[in-house]
């Protein structure tokens, strides 16, 4: 076949064949690839790829070949030799990668016409032969080069990555077969976990861990602890190596070693060393060290191998010690602690120890850094190595300053200080002083020689010395003596009260040691406090306040008998007291506030008021004053408390808030302004609301007329509307305002309100009330929405916007306006306007007012119009419901429409080009995105680009191009974007370093290769992106990198040998071994890192290892270029290609550590103290450490004493003080030092030093050190010491309630026994050392009181003192405190002796007592026989205003008021020579002239030792007396009947006016039921009916009723009313019964009533006959007859005229009996009338006789009944005599007698004058005479008549008063 072009193979075949070689990945398939695309291109050809081996420079065939027909596959070896030696160099350049010229040969073997050798690549040649005749011609050769060039490019391709892979399963194999753990975490998940790791952490499989998180393998502790220490690590430096706690699955832990690297991606290498077994050993030794380092004795190390033996080691307890830091000591020779007072002896022995290489123990007198000494117990002892040369020495001290310092202040105490110390010696039965202390015999004035050698009972007074003989030394010598009262006798005779400890001696002596404890003064104290407590019970026993005390422990309840009296029971409990007598409504919140106080120790003194029920079932209000009393804890033992009866005061203050509350709630109101005016206008009162208005105060306004008050100032004509509202208000009328007020701040305020006028009950107008409310904001939103209107009217005038109203209920249409130049007609009704919508749209429209109609909710829509000439106009509307009213329903719609024609065309015409567009995109299988050039915001996106993002199209268009790529990149890719918009062409590729990436929307990323070319769209340029996922391509990538960047960034160092070579390391293994680079050890042996020595132990250790187990760890010593060598830790291990992984770690500072930490561990192994570590973790705290000095001292060895607790050493002797304060420090995992009697494995005994440290791990407890010296020695020198110190300490720790300490000359406590530690709370410990300054409160040290007290001491021998002092706890006790100074035998100052002793109780019970006296409300005062004050209570000042120190020695009765003063003395005096008590009232001054009245209380207390004089009480009753005065004064003098009344009916109070009104007593009444009294008592009914009145008011209702009461005069008539009166609870509590006199007011009405009956039945009668007549008179001729009906009716009229002067003068009565209090002289009025009479009459003759009647004096208005009885009398006859007499009778009575000679007074008339009959009133007969009656019994008196044979007479009797008043009656009538 022919090469010719017309036989060469379409385009399109070869590059779809083409097509397929580049998708090959392996070299075979791209071989066979090849063969198929030759055989396409030519006919028959034979081919082959071959590819050249270096090795054996050869070639060899690849893949499929198509052989010469008929004939086998081509030779390889038949390459000529120009193409093999081309092929050669390429080969060994790799930079070689295209193909090179063909060589063709023209003489092949076989059938063949030519065949082509061409250059595929770095090592492959494509071999193609042909069978044509002609060859190949220039196209063949072009096919055939194109296909080489293809196969080429191919073949590197596959080769490279061939080789990441070899590559990468390397690195995976060196890391999988590391012995070391290796994972790789991406966002906290593992992503690669190889095969060590997984059997680390206790996993089955990888997949157990692959994708889940590191936090699963660690606990939730330590997860949290990497979290806060390593991932900050990481952050920062990228780097982070520590130890931690794995966790396995079965719950087990081990101990690792973390490496965490950042490598560049982001990604976290961890490496992980199980350090179980190393850690193990580490532990041990740090414990160690631990143990050393924490010890609470002073423990260091010397290099004797170092000039001078230096320090190399110091503990925490040896800078303690001395008080230099370690920096200061190291390097120094321990002796520069000494001082030139340290022994010269000790010094020497301890240098000639450490030069004979011996241990020592002495004790020695150091010095601390601030100079001060202190002694140490110290002991050295030589470490060795193991070839027993000494390398260094171990010392270990121990303080013992304070027990040498207390050893030696406890015996200057027992010689010198302020107790009696006496020691006795038994001879012939009789106790003999053997010794004594300088203080007994300064105390008893004695000399030694006077005391020494006697009997102590010549000591003694003889009732102490029978004690003694008795039985009481034969006690003491036993120890069965206990504490008792002595007296002893001084010198000069005087008596000493002591308290008496004896114990027995423990020197072999028959005899005692006894501790006198001086009490004189507290005796003295105890009996000044009995009289105290005697007079507090008689002071309170003078006053009506009651006492109680409840004892809180056992609830008891001690009440004295006036607290009985008050509550009306006896309760024996303070629960009873709370749940019987405390009312119940007050019962929680008096317990609470009690409770409170006590809890809080908030009391010193409380005040409660509550009620209590009495024994009877009353209520009664009670003030109680309570004060707590608490023990030196600070808890509460008991409370005291004095009630007072406040009842009284509790009703008047009820009542005072019930007349409060009338205006308060208006006044309250703090949105209303109002104020209170007088009639005038004057301000009376005004609330803080309307103050706030204006600048003065409310005092500052009140009093000024209100238009003149700051409210109207701003307007003078506001002001006269002011005055105009206040005048018309004043009128009665009610006035509504309006003003402008102006504020302070200058802000004007709108007030809306009235001026009203206020009435009392006649309707009188007494005051004017303003009020008004702030409505500025109301007025400001009215003028808001006018303005909004205004400027919405404004908006639509300007605007194209049409409004047009639907009216629904009506269905028309009203146009507002039309806008613009549309034309849709005007339609008039709702379907006129829907056939204007465009009839697609109509129906939506049409919905859509339905809808608002329906829901009331606006609605918004697009829609067209078509105009009349069939254009479309699209508008944009608003449709708003309109209704009538909140709940109605829509009756019309508001539609505000615009037209946006415009717009809808535009937005269709982009519609229609983005489809076209979109089609084209759509076809695209890569994501596209288009971009705006000038805004970078997406406008397009593909199918392809949704499914990448994961979100719809229209979430893509408008995102920034940023928005599609790593947030952290947007900087760069804004760059990119802005570049490639500039260029033309395609951008595919970013900056270097910068892998493109396409987020998609949840923040996932993929990589691409980006295609970017720049477009021009229809709105503007774009840019047109085709993104192309590359993610499986840079996965593979990836992993290579990141197993290779695990291996380098790795903190061990890391290699690959093969065949002992180096062909990888990364650069910590270089930079370990001291190499600049890898390429410094890259191709070379191994054995070029460490000397010969090493080379050869690697060669015969670990290698045969490596064979037989494939693996070997170890140690090895590096060799580095220099010369330097350092220790590290090898891990080599073979892996599955022969070669081997080498991991390699420095080790250097590790060794280090470890070197010191077994140099500590020899130390404490070698120590010749004993040295011991127990474990409290495991069961009994055994023993797991004893170093070789334990071993020495107790006989025991290591294996027997391991596994056991360290009391095996008691050997059972467990009862020892030492036992237990090692039991509870332990307990307590405190730090302890203490002394044991321990046994030796031989049983022998030996006293053991033991200090006892806890060692903590973090806040854990790991582990207790003990350090223990044999001080058995020293425990028997200085045994008679301890035994002196031992009886001195039975002795003053059996005084418990003394505190005995010494301190020295600087105030520091040297001595402290156990009476100290229960008083103060410190512990000796503690104690030791500390200032006395801080045993005194803060006030005392600032002041530098403490100080002062020793140096008073100091100087004056000896002092006491009394004050305050503080506890450990804080709390504070008062304090008798006795100093005496110490000195030593040569006389040198040595500090202080102090006995303390708790003063609290006997101090509190002096102040309780001085309390009470205080407290109380009585002033108390005690008074000399003269009037003298001696004493005066502080109420004093409190209640009257004296300072009660001034009042003393002042008189008593200087203060008084004169006119009282006597009396109050004649009471004094009296009580002082007869009587107990005697109580008087007066009145006291008080010091700036204010009177007070007291009630004054004397009790005679002259012969009690107590008091020495006169109790005398005043008590304030000023005020009760002045309310009660008021009360009474209101009470009494007013004219209505009032009285009180319990609900009952028992009458309480009543007042005058009711008493004398009923001519009896208060005592007839009071006491007794109301409806009982001698007012009801004259009708059954009127009992009834008050007794029903009292029940219906004692229930709460108001009753009132017009009733008849007697009187001593008689009845009168009142108008009775019964009011309840509530307490707080609403209970009736009172009742208050009044009644108003009526009396007159009803007869007036009765009166006015019977003369109206008189005058309707005389006219009605009279006008009948009239009538009757006056018929007669027009009817009659007779004229006679006429005259006589004439004289008929004259006759009437005459007696009309006649009844109606009598009605005027009744009436002028009746109106004059009003004022019931008007009186004349008696006799003027019988001359008066008897002279009218006779000026009338000239006929008549009238006589009077008025013999006796003085000055009496009797009502006005009988002058008229006088003067009517003589006028009747003068009508009886003509000429008649008349004759009137007025007498005085006895009791105070007159009688008026008027006698006539006439015929008599007919019977009816009589009948009107004695009875009042009513009936011949109806006859026009007597009213006169009715008048007559009517005047007299109105005065109280009677009238009667006689009627002689010839003539009548008539007597008024009538009461009459001097004073001019005729009766008492009940009030004033009305």
């Amino acid at each position: 076949m022919s090469t010719s072009d017309a036989n060469v193979p379409s385009p399109g075949s070869l590059l779809s064949l083409s097509a397929a070689l580049n998708r090959t990945e392996t070299i075979e398939d791209a071989a066979n690839r090849t063969a198929e695309l030759a055989n396409a291109a030519f006919e028959q050809p034979t081919v082959a790829v071959c590819e050249y081996d270096p090795a054996t420079e050869a070639f060899g065939t690849v893949g499929a070949s198509i052989p010469l027909p008929g004939s086998g596959a081509p030779e390889p070896d038949g390459v000529p030799e120009g193409v093999v030696e081309r092929i050669r160099g390429r080969s060994d350049d790799p930079s070689v990668g295209v193909a090179g010229e063909p060589t063709v040969d023209a003489d092949p073997r076989g059938p063949l016409r030519a065949e082509a050798f061409v250059p595929a690549g770095s090592r492959w040649v494509l071999r193609l032969g042909v069978t044509e005749p002609t060859g190949f011609d220039g196209a063949g050769m072009g096919v055939v080069e194109g296909i080489a060039a293809t196969l080429g490019a191919v073949l590197e391709r596959i080769e490279r990555r061939q080789q990441r892979r070899r590559e990468f399963e390397s690195f995976q194999r060196a890391v999988e077969e590391a012995a070391d753990g290796v994972a790789i975490l991406e966002d906290g998940e593992y992503e690669y976990v190889d095969r060590t790791h997984v059997d680390m952490y206790g996993f089955d499989s990888k997949d157990d861990l692959l994708g889940d998180t590191w936090r699963k393998l660690y606990d939730d502790d330590e997860v949290a602890r990497l979290e806060a220490e390593a991932f900050p690590a990481l952050e920062a430096d990228g780097y982070w190596r520590g130890g931690v706690t794995g966790s396995r699955p079965d719950g087990s832990t081990f101990p690792a070693e973390l490496s965490l690297t950042v490598v560049e991606d982001g990604r976290l290498v961890c490496t992980v060393r199980d350090e179980t077994e190393r850690r193990a050993r580490e532990r041990e030794l740090e414990l160690k060290e631990q143990a050393m380092d924490e010890a609470t004795v002073g423990i260091q190390i010397t290099d004797p191998t170092r000039d001078d033996n230096p320090l190399v080691y110091v503990n925490d307890g040896f800078e303690r010690m001395t008080g230099y830091t370690e920096e200061e000591a190291l390097g120094r020779n321990p002796r520069f602690l000494q001082g030139a007072e340290t022994d010269p002896e000790h010094t020497a022995r301890l240098r000639e120890a450490i030069e004979a290489e011996d241990p020592v123990s002495l004790e020695l007198e150091n010095h601390r850094k601030d100079g001060t000494p202190y002694w140490a117990r110290i002991s050295v002892t030589p470490v060795t190595d193991r070839d027993g040369a000494v390398t260094n020495y171990v010392g270990i001290q121990q303080d013992v300053t304070e027990r040498r310092a207390r050893n030696q202040w406890l015996q200057e105490f027992l010689n010198r200080g302020p107790l009696l110390f006496v020691r006795t010696r038994q001879v012939d039965g009789e106790a003999v002083v053997d010794s004594c202390n300088d203080r007994f015999l300064h105390r008893l004035g004695y000399d030694r020689g006077e005391v020494e050698g006697e009997p102590l009972a010549s000591l003694y007074t003889a009732e102490s010395t029978t004690d003694l003989r008795e039985g009481g030394y034969e006690d003491a010598l036993t120890g069965a003596f206990g504490m008792n009262e002595r007296t002893l006798v001084g010198a000069g005779g005087e008596s000493v009260h002591t308290l008496l400890r004896a114990v027995p001696r423990r020197d072999g002596t028959d005899g005692t040691n006894a501790l006198f404890v001086d009490i004189s003064e507290r005796r003295d104290a105890r009996e000044r406090l009995r009289h105290q407590r005697e007079r507090l019970e008689l002071t309170l026993s003078g006053t009506d306040t009651g006492i109680t005390t409840w004892i809180l422990e056992t609830d008891e309840l001690r009440s004295d008998g006036t607290f009985v009296d008050l509550v009306g029971r006896d309760v024996d409990t303070g629960e009873a007291y709370f749940e019987e007598v405390v009312h119940p409504d007050d019962r929680d919140r008096v317990r609470q506030a009690l409770d409170e106080g006590l809890a809080t120790g908030a009391l010193p003194t409380m005040t409660a008021e509550y009620r209590v029920l009495t024994g009877s079932g009353d209520t009664r209000w009670l003030r109680s004053r309570a004060v707590p009393e608490y023990d030196d804890d600070g808890n509460p033992v008991r409370v005291l408390a004095m009630v007072t009866d406040i009842s009284e005061t509790k009703a008047e203050e009820r009542e005072r808030r019930r007349n409060e509350r009338r205006f308060q709630s208006l006044f309250d109101d703090p949105g209303m302004l109002v104020a209170l005016l007088d009639t005038d206008g004057t301000l009376l009162d005004v609330n803080t609301t309307a103050v706030e208005y204006v600048e003065p105060t409310a005092a500052e306004l009140t009093g000024q007329p209100f238009a003149e008050t700051p409210w109207w100032s701003h307007s003078a004509e506001l002001r006269s509307d002011v005055r105009e509202w206040i005048r018309r208000a004043a009128d009665g009328e009610y006035v509504e305002y309006s003003a402008i007020h102006r504020r302070p701040d200058g802000k004007q305020r709108h007030i809306a309100g009235t001026v009203r006028p206020v009435t009392d009950a006649e309707g009188t107008v007494t005051s004017l009330l303003v009020s008004g409310r702030d409505v500025t904001e109301r007025e400001r939103q009215r003028r808001v929405l006018e303005d909004r209107q205004r400027k919405l009217d404004l908006v639509l005038s300007n605007t194209d916007t049409s409004v047009t109203e639907l009216d629904l209920a009506e269905g028309t249409v009203r146009w507002e306006r039309m806008a613009g130049n549309n034309d849709i007609g005007s339609p008039e009704t709702l379907e006129e306007f829907f056939e204007t919508v465009h009839p697609e749209d109509r129906e939506r429209v049409r919905t859509a007012v339905e809808t608002l109609e329906h829901d009331g909710e606006p609605v918004a829509l697009e829609f067209r119009f078509v105009e009349a000439d069939g254009s479309v106009v699209w508008v944009a509307a608003q449709a708003v419901p309109v209704t009538g009213g909140a709940g109605t329903a829509v009756e019309s719609v508001v539609g505000i429409a615009t037209e946006i024609t415009e717009l809808k065309q535009r937005e269709q015409a982009l519609e229609d080009s983005q489809q076209r567009y979109r089609t084209l995109l759509e076809a695209a299988p890569d994501p596209i995105f288009v971009a705006d050039v000038e805004t970078g915001e997406i406008v397009e996106a593909n199918a392809a680009a949704e499914a990448v993002r994961g979100q719809p199209r229209g979430d893509i268009v408008g995102l920034d191009q940023t928005s599609l790529h790593p947030e952290a990149d947007a900087e760069v890719y804004a760059d990119a974007f802005e570049q490639s918009a500039e260029d033309t062409g395609i951008v595919t590729a970013l900056p270097e370093g910068v892998q493109p990436e396409l987020r998609d929307v949840d923040g996932g990323t993929i990589p691409v290769e980006i295609n970017a070319t720049s477009v021009q769209l229809p709105d503007g340029p774009a840019l047109y992106g085709v993104f192309r996922d590359i993610t499986d391509r840079e996965e593979r990538k990836r992993e290579l990198e990141a197993f290779q960047q695990a291996v380098e960034e790795a903190a061990d160092g890391v290699a690959i040998l093969e065949d002992g070579e180096y062909v990888y390391i990364d650069r910590t293994h270089a930079e370990m071994y001291g190499f600049d680079s890898k390429d410094d050890l890259l191709g070379d042996s191994w054995r070029k890192l460490y000397d010969d020595e090493e080379v050869e132990r690697l060669e015969n250790e670990a290698f045969p290892a490596l064979e037989a187990d494939g693996h070997w760890r170890g140690s090895a010593t590096g060799s580095r270029p220099d010369g330097s060598t350092f220790p590290t830790e090898l891990s080599l291990t073979v892996v599955e290609d022969g070669r081997i992984v080498c991991v390699v770690r420095d080790e250097t500072e590790r060794r280090a550590r470890k070197r010191e930490l077994e140099l500590k561990e020899r130390a404490m192994d070698e120590a010749n103290v004993g040295i011991t570590i127990s474990d409290p973790n495991r069961e009994d705290n055994p023993l797991v450490y004893v170093n070789d000095g334990f071993v020495d001292q107790t006989g025991y060895t290591a294996e027997e004493a391991l596994g056991r607790n360290r009391r095996f050493l008691l050997n059972g002797d467990v009862d020892q003080p030492g036992v237990d304060e090692l039991r509870d420090a332990i307990a307590a995992e405190e730090s302890t030092t203490l002394q044991l009697r321990n046994h030796r494995e031989d049983g022998t005994q030996f006293w053991n030093r033991l200090s006892v440290t806890p060692v903590y791990s973090g806040d854990d407890l790991v582990n207790y050190i003990g350090i223990q010296q044999d001080v058995t020695d020293e425990v028997r020198r200085k045994r008679r010491l301890y035994e002196e110190r031992e009886r001195f300490r039975l002795l003053t720790e059996s005084v418990d309630e003394y505190a005995f300490l010494v301190v020295d000359g600087d105030g520091a406590v040297r001595t402290w026994n156990a009476g100290a530690e229960n008083l103060f709370g410190y512990d000796a410990d503690v104690a030791l050392g500390t200032s006395i300054a801080e045993l005194h409160p803060e006030s005392d040290r600032e002041s530098g009181r403490p100080e002062r007290l020793l140096q008073q001491a100091r100087i004056a021998g000896e002092s006491a003192d009394e004050g305050w002092r503080v506890r450990a706890d804080g709390t504070e006790f008062y304090a008798d405190v006795r100093y005496a100074p110490l000195e030593a035998d040569d006389g040198e100052f040595r500090g202080y002796a102090m006995i303390v002793r708790d003063q609290t109780e006997r101090r509190r019970q002096r102040r309780r007592t001085e309390r009470f006296v205080e407290e109380s409300e009585d002033v108390v005062t005690v008074v000399d026989t003269d009037g003298t004050i001696a004493y005066a209570s502080g109420s004093a000042e409190r209640q009257f205003g004296y300072d009660p120190d001034a009042l003393v020695g002042q008189n008593l009765f200087d203060h008084l008021h004169p006119a009282g003063r006597e009396r109050a003395m004649e009471a004094f005096f009296e009580c002082v020579e007869e009587s107990d008590s005697v109580t008087a009232e007066c009145r006291l001054q008080s010091p700036d002239g204010e009177w007070f009245n007291v009630d004054v209380r004397y009790r005679n207390m002259v012969d009690d030792d107590a008091i020495d004089g006169m109790l005398v009480y005043l008590r304030d009753v000023t005020e009760s007396t002045e309310r009660a005065r008021r009360f009474e004064s209101i009470f009494n003098q007013a004219f209505q009947f009032t009285a009180l009344l319990e609900p009952d009916g028992t009458v309480v109070e009543v007042n005058d006016s009711a008493l004398e009104f009923g001519g009896f007593g208060r005592e007839e009444v009071v006491g007794a039921p109301f409806f009982e009294a001698p007012w009801w008592t004259h009708s059954e009914a009127v009992y009834d009916q008050v007794r029903d009145a009292i029940e219906r008011a004692a229930g709460g209702e108001f009753v009132r009723h017009q009733t008849d009461v007697r009187g001593g005069s008689g009845l009168a008539t009142i108008d009775f009313s019964l009011k309840p009166v509530t307490d707080d609870d609403g209970d009736v509590s009172l009742l208050v019964a009044e009644g108003r006199n009526i009396t007159s007011r009803e007869q007036h009405r009765r009166h006015l009533e019977v003369m109206q009956r008189v005058v309707r039945h005389n006219m009605r009668n009279d006008l009948t006959k009239v009538r009757g007549w006056a018929q007669l008179m027009s009817e009659a001729g007779d004229a006679d007859r006429r005259a006589e009906a004439f004289e008929v009716v004259e006759r009437v009229l005459d007696k009309w005229e006649s009844m109606s002067g009598k009605m005027r003068d009744i009436t002028q009565l009746l109106r004059g009996q009003r004022d019931h209090r008007s009186t004349t002289e008696c006799e003027a009025v019988v001359v008066d009338a008897a002279e009218s009479v006779r000026e009338a009459d000239n006929g008549v003759t009238v006589a009077t006789e008025t013999a006796d009647a003085g000055s009496v004096q009797v009502p006005t208005t009988v002058r008229s009944a006088v003067h009517e009885l003589i006028e009747n009398a003068a009508e009886a006859g003509d000429d008649a005599t008349i004759e009137v007499e007025l007498t005085h009778s006895e009791g105070d009575w007159i009688e008026i007698r008027v006698r006539d000679d006439g015929p008599g007074m007919p019977e009816m008339e009589a009948d009107v004058l004695e009875s009042g009959e009513e009936t011949p009133l109806n006859h026009g007969l007597g009213l006169g005479l009715w008048m007559v009656r009517m005047v007299v019994t109105q005065a109280g008196g009677t009238v009667s008549v006689e009627s002689p044979t010839r003539g009548t007479e008539v007597c008024l009797r009538l009461p009459a008063t001097p004073g001019g008043r005729a009766q008492a009656g009940v009030g004033r009538a009305e």
